[in-house]
């Protein structure tokens, strides 16, 4: 094409989402970045794995394939149906069994060693080829891009590539996931219609805030450290310091919960301004 000077059009280059992996195909960028925040200071990587990081794949190795998907829904299918209330908290007895077959990263690395890891591998090849070969995406007839069928992965092969994933990382993920999805359960009150879910009082964000960072502290040195205080790169977890990083999370999902209220009031006035302008013009006053 051509330019408005004349000359070559610059070629259109389509959006991408940060990548990390280099021109070599090797990790780095983000992933490095963060790296060396965890060896600096680690409560503010903590800080930064909580709050300011939108993916948590983003602070796990990017190799073996189907590693980093691994990590994080097992962590999420251990969490979920205690916050979600699904499963009563654990008995004495079934604390004991528990902490019997090992830490969260011992029992992640056996599962991983079990099959785990071959068939979270050959999963993520298979979606990889996939979106690779895949032809440029279908639309219906009002434009919208139709769903691409992803093919089902074949059995795996060999054994599961090895389980190296930083214990400091695995405590690092388990915790964000926690903050993150307790903060979006607790913080806000029943639905109500026309409403929604407001933010709770702020004498209950602050007991909220206690209480969490104490219940979260409790878990992940069990989880993590049979019930002994924890640390990350030699840096012990207080009960402060977890308080620090769920206020922060929660001020944030405030923040947003008023610019999407911000937003739906614009919409909502320029939606009701172009009805009354459809109204004059069919009654010919336009």
């Amino acid at each position: 094409g051509v330019g408005h000077d004349g000359g070559a059009a610059t070629p259109q280059v389509a959006y991408a989402p940060p990548s990390l992996l280099d021109a070599t195909g090797k990790q780095g960028g983000l992933f490095s970045d963060l790296s060396q925040l965890l060896e600096d200071n680690p409560m503010d990587w903590l800080r930064k794995l909580v709050v300011g990081l939108d993916d948590a794949a983003e602070a796990l190795p990017a190799q073996p394939p189907g590693l980093a998907d691994f990590v994080l829904n097992q962590i999420a299918d251990y969490l979920d149906p205690h916050i979600d209330g699904d499963k009563q908290p654990l008995a004495p007895a079934a604390l004991r069994a528990l902490d019997k077959e090992g830490t969260m990263p011992e029992r992640l690395k056996a599962k991983w060693d079990a099959g785990a890891g071959a068939e979270a591998r050959a999963a993520a090849v298979a979606v990889a080829q996939a979106k690779a070969n895949a032809p440029t995406p279908r639309r219906d007839v009002h434009g919208s891009q139709l769903r691409n069928n992803l093919p089902t992965p074949g059995p795996p092969t060999g054994p599961s590539p090895p389980f190296d994933v930083d214990e400091d990382v695995l405590a690092g993920v388990y915790i964000r996931h926690a903050v993150r999805k307790m903060n979006a359960v607790l913080c806000f009150g029943p639905h109500v219609p026309g409403v929604g879910r407001q933010p709770i009082s702020a004498m209950a964000q602050q007991r909220h805030v206690k209480i969490l960072a104490v219940s979260i502290l409790e878990a992940v040195q069990r989880d993590f450290n049979h019930g002994k205080p924890l640390a990350i790169r030699g840096t012990q977890i207080t009960t402060e310091a977890l308080e620090s990083v769920v206020q922060d999370h929660m001020n944030l999902l405030f923040s947003h919960h008023n610019d999407l209220n911000a937003a739906l009031a614009i919409a909502n006035k320029e939606g009701e301004e172009a009805r009354k302008a459809e109204r004059m013009r069919i009654w010919g006053h336009a």
